[in-house]
């Protein structure tokens, strides 16, 4: 009910436009310091508030409030007027700001002249406001550290450096590459006193090129054996040898060139039964290609004459069909015509009929009058 009772008393009230302050106007405020009669004004409300008695009996909201006079209320002229006040409030108030801070600019550019004049020195860790009271001490200067590096160049270039020279020298001298197990004599291969159980018997899987070098004497396959303990040839014996030799190499001559003669002819019987095997192919191609040459002809034929005969019948097929057509035509108009003579007959029939039934019908009327 209470409720209802504060909302039906808003009705009542004119409408009165209250003036909304800026972020600026809220900034002079808070840049002003209170003044000393506002807050005594203040504190007296606050205790003429506590002293009076409060009706604990009273409802609130329960009495009818008086309808205010529109002179109370106040005009639309006045809240214009208040407005403009309140603006000229916070430029004056802007202006006043904008003079202090001159004010305080030109008070610590002075202060600053005077500290240079006495020759004090100016940190930049001081705070600008308030003023100091004693001028700073001179920032610390750093120690000397050129003592370090030259300590540390000396120890590099006495100490550490030849070290390394002399280290990279060792290695260098000292370095040996042994001989390669691949170009060492092993003579356990080379030697056999059986033969090996794969392959040819003869060769053993140790020697190939891409691993094993060949033996300083050869393989025991290629060495004389029977020379072995034996005295060595003279020079009449190795002209003998040779004599015997060229000889033998001249019986071979002669040989090889009845050999090569030989295999001449047997080639220009060859090449003379190529050349017949190849002209009797070609004859025989040359008969194939005539004889197919000759089947397409009779098949080409065979092809038009069929064709010639399937186009006869067709054309006899037409003709009897092309006679059946008329034939069926002829008797559907013989049928016609006999059934317009049916119905012409069936009509006249009709009509005597009609007619000797007027006749009579007259007839009866005359005898009854």
């Amino acid at each position: 009910m209470l409720q209802l009772l504060k909302v039906a008393k808003w009705p009542s009230l004119a409408h009165r436009r209250v003036p909304t302050p800026n972020i600026a106007h809220f900034r002079c405020m808070a840049s002003e310091p209170k003044k000393p009669d506002d807050s005594k004004k203040s504190e007296g409300k606050a205790n003429k508030a506590d002293s009076k008695e409060k009706d604990h009996t009273k409802i609130s909201g329960g009495s009818k409030c008086t309808s205010k006079k529109r002179s109370e209320l106040g005009s639309p002229n006045e809240d214009k007027n208040a407005d403009q006040k309140l603006c000229e409030k916070l430029i004056v108030r802007r202006e006043e700001a904008k003079e202090k801070a001159k004010e305080m600019a030109e008070k610590k550019a002075q202060q600053k002249e005077k500290e240079k004049e006495k020759g004090g020195a100016v940190c930049a860790s001081s705070p600008v406001s308030p003023p100091p009271k004693c001028p700073c001490k001179p920032c610390p200067e750093p120690q000397p550290c050129d003592g370090h590096s030259k300590i540390w160049q000396r120890i590099t270039l006495m100490g550490a450096f030849p070290i390394v020279v002399i280290l990279t020298a060792f290695v260098f001298s000292s370095h040996h590459e042994a001989e390669r197990p691949e170009f060492k004599q092993w003579s356990h291969l080379y030697l056999r006193t059986k033969p090996f159980y794969f392959g040819d018997g003869i060769r053993s899987q140790f020697h190939n090129s891409y691993w094993n070098p060949l033996p300083p004497d050869g393989y025991e396959d290629e060495i004389d054996l029977e020379a072995l303990g034996k005295k060595p040839e003279s020079e009449q014996e190795k002209a003998e040898r040779l004599k015997e030799f060229d000889s033998l190499n001249k019986k071979w001559k002669k040989h090889n060139k009845n050999r090569e003669a030989e295999a001449k002819k047997r080639q220009a019987a060859a090449e003379k039964e190529a050349k017949k095997q190849e002209k009797l192919a070609m004859q025989e191609e040359k008969k194939q290609q005539a004889e197919e040459a000759k089947e397409l002809k009779r098949q080409m034929a065979e092809a038009k004459r069929q064709d010639a005969a399937v186009e006869k019948e067709r054309k006899r097929l037409e003709a009897e069909a092309e006679k059946d057509r008329k034939q069926q035509l002829a008797f559907s108009e013989k049928e016609r015509k006999r059934q317009e003579a049916e119905d012409k007959e069936a009509a006249k029939e009709v009509k005597e009929m009609y007619y000797n039934f007027n006749r009579n019908g007259a007839a009866d009327a005359g005898v009854q009058d």
